[in-house]
């Protein structure tokens, strides 16, 4: 009830502002008798902008005293551009966050502060005020190595607080005016400068009078970025590239941000092993997840000292730090030039969140590393232990900034490949299919073979031993396995195999796969490690074609050798990195495939698809499909209740009634 008479509609008595304070400082006090999740929603719906609040009744001066008490790390960012709006705060690290945490508070009561840390996580990065305020432009509010020279140089004003040295002052406010803040307007043009401009324009000259600093004539973004170069002080080239989207006078100050049409073409990607997944050994894993995602290696290269510290301060905006996990995987260590000869363009929501993204695949191979990672470590260890460019753009920067020597060889690799991708596509023009669910190790296209139709595979140089693994898995198991086709012929780097067309249509969810082919399946899989091969990798969804004889199963690229007398249920293709093959390397496929890759497709526990006989299957399944069919239904309803809903409100109610409907919902 308290809350209903608070969130009224801000035409009523109180302005939107006056009610939030008003409903603020009323609930504040209850903040810890309420429910976990409604005591942190409150505070978000008031303020939507992220910022921190002192707690009530702590003034500025109180603050800087605790933090002075406590040992602190941090500096006052005061550049005298935003008086009288928000305390900004620059502290090293979480060590210095977890100590200051207890006088903060999200609820927006007292004084506002923005907190930034050298390395940013969510709630202490920077936004440029200039675009919309999402993951994609976030970013350190200065380059990490300026800001531990801040921290370091930094001294103690006449009240006790900790504070910019007169030249930082100055370098930082003309920092945040050449790339962040001031760039929306001709500097040139008098008349037309817009508030901000001309306060940072008032606020320079004054700072520079301070620290001894001479301002560039004629004073524009472009002078002062050369001024901030000649102090070290200019972002790294990859930060200067994001920051051209709210700046447009970098991309034309920055010739090599430009580059021509053939570097501009997706599918080539530079990726950095960062050093502590180096050093812990998951390096030939790494790369082995990579090529199974398609990527052709065209380079790979363990830095020396002096390599990591200028690929360190060229690259990532450079921050290596821990970003939204507690552990850093640190600097690069090792720089992996890799190709996509089927690039897939990046789309929805995940474009939304990489804007600069040109393949979906180098999204997806390097969150595989990442899980690889996660599915073997504690949750309090887990790091991200590789980074990669965001399209070819950068990519031929990169090589360009860091292995010069490298890149007329690798400017020719990528353009054979690139051949060969348009003499496959020429292929497919003329009725030859090019085929991907045959795996990613090799090219895969149908092909005219003895009056009827075979998949001819052609495995790359680094894939010959793959090649050499799937005829061992066809010939050995084929006497055994009619799921597997027949291998027809081989060459030096190619094989050709049986096609096989499905002629059973895949049922859709919520539905598994069909009771015949789940049979089928089990009997398979436990023939498969009775005569020594692990089905690492198998995906019912992707592996298992259905066809009116039966199933068929492609793609072994992935597969182990194994003991034959492993247990099925213990076999790394059902159980993962649970599974008991002995020392065999499971590669990066070491999170519980079950849940995430069986169980939606078969709707049946691991021990039952190997061992329950026919008629207990098929009532277990019933118990697992029925609230998952329950769910599938509310939610198409729902779909097609919300439609009709919302059409009845907009001929029956008049515009206005929905306006303060929609405020008392959203307590605005």
């Amino acid at each position: 009830m308290l809350i209903q008479s608070i969130c009224v509609h801000p035409k009523q008595h109180l302005g939107a502002g006056a009610m939030q304070q008003t409903s603020a400082r009323l609930l504040y006090p209850l903040r810890n008798h309420m429910p976990r999740r409604l005591g942190a929603a409150l505070p978000r719906l008031w303020n939507q902008s992220g910022k921190f609040h002192l707690h009530p009744g702590l003034s500025p001066a109180d603050f800087t005293a605790r933090l002075n008490e406590r040992h602190v790390d941090y500096v006052v960012l005061d550049f005298g551009v935003r008086q009288g709006e928000d305390i900004e705060l620059l502290v090293r690290g979480d060590s210095d966050m977890d100590k200051l945490q207890d006088l903060v508070t999200e609820w927006p009561l007292g004084a506002p502060i923005r907190i930034y840390t050298v390395s940013p996580r969510q709630n202490t990065a920077y936004y440029s005020p200039l675009v919309p305020r999402i993951s994609a432009h976030r970013i350190a509010v200065f380059p990490p190595y300026v800001s531990e020279e801040l921290l370091a140089r930094a001294v103690a004003d006449g009240d006790g607080a900790t504070v910019l040295t007169p030249q930082d002052a100055f370098l930082g406010c003309a920092y945040r005016a050449a790339y962040m803040e001031a760039v929306c307007c001709a500097w040139s043009d008098t008349a037309a400068r817009c508030d901000t401009c001309t306060a940072y324009q008032v606020q320079l000259a004054r700072l520079s009078a301070a620290a001894g600093i001479p301002l560039p004539e004629p004073l524009t973004p472009q002078s002062l970025d050369q001024l901030l170069n000649a102090h070290g002080w200019r972002p790294p080239l990859d930060l200067l590239d994001r920051a051209a989207k709210w700046a447009p006078w970098i991309l034309e100050a920055f010739p090599e941000l430009e580059c021509d049409e053939e570097s501009r073409k997706p599918g080539l990607a530079v990726m950095f092993l960062r050093d502590l997944a180096f050093r812990n050994g998951w390096k030939q894993r790494i790369l082995t997840t990579l090529a199974e995602h398609g990527f052709e290696l065209l380079l790979v290269k363990d830095l020396d000292d002096e390599s990591r510290g200028r690929a360190a301060r060229m690259f990532r905006g450079g921050d290596w730090g821990a970003v939204n996990l507690k552990i850093s995987g640190g600097p690069p260590a090792c720089v992996i030039v890799a190709f996509d000869p089927n690039p897939q363009p990046v789309v929805g929501k995940v474009r939304a969140s990489h804007p600069l993204s040109d393949n979906m695949n180098t999204i997806t191979a390097k969150e595989m590393t990442r899980r690889l990672l996660k599915a073997t470590l504690p949750k309090d260890e887990a790091y991200n232990p590789l980074h990669s460019t965001d399209n070819s753009h950068q990519a031929w920067t990169a090589i360009r900034l860091l292995l010069p020597d490298e890149e007329p060889k690798l400017r020719a690799k990528v353009a054979d490949l690139r051949q060969s991708s348009a003499a496959a596509a020429a292929a497919a023009a003329r009725g030859v299919q090019h085929l991907t669910p045959y795996g990613s190790a090799a090219s895969a296209e149908l092909v005219d073979w003895e009056g009827g139709k075979a998949v001819r595979r052609t495995f790359g140089p680094d894939a010959i031993q793959t090649m050499e693994h799937d005829i061992a898995v066809i010939r050995e198991l084929g006497p055994f396995c009619p799921e597997i086709p027949k291998l027809l012929e081989r060459g030096p780097d190619w094989i050709v195999v049986e096609y096989v067309e499905a002629d059973v249509p895949d049922p859709k969810w919520p539905r598994p796969l069909p009771f015949w082919a789940i049979r089928q399946l089990s009997a398979f899989v436990k023939t498969c490690v009775a005569n020594g091969f692990d089905p690492v990798g198998l995906r019912p969804r992707d592996n298992v074609i259905l066809t009116s004889s039966g199933i068929r199963v492609v793609g072994f690229d992935t597969w182990q050798r194994c003991d034959p007398a492993t247990r099925p249920e213990r076999c790394r293709g059902l159980a993962g990195a649970a599974g008991g093959n002995g020392d065999v390397d499971a590669g990066p496929f070491t999170y519980d495939p079950w849940p995430m890759q069986f169980f939606p497709s078969i709707a049946l526990g691991l021990r039952s698809f190997l061992y329950d006989p026919p008629a207990l299957q098929r009532v277990k399944q019933a118990l697992h499909l029925a609230p998952r069919y329950a769910r599938w239904l509310g939610q198409d309803v729902g779909r097609r209740l919300v439609p009709l809903a919302r059409g009845i409100g907009r001929r029956v109610l008049p515009k206005r009634a929905r306006s303060v409907l929609r405020g008392a919902a959203f307590g605005r």
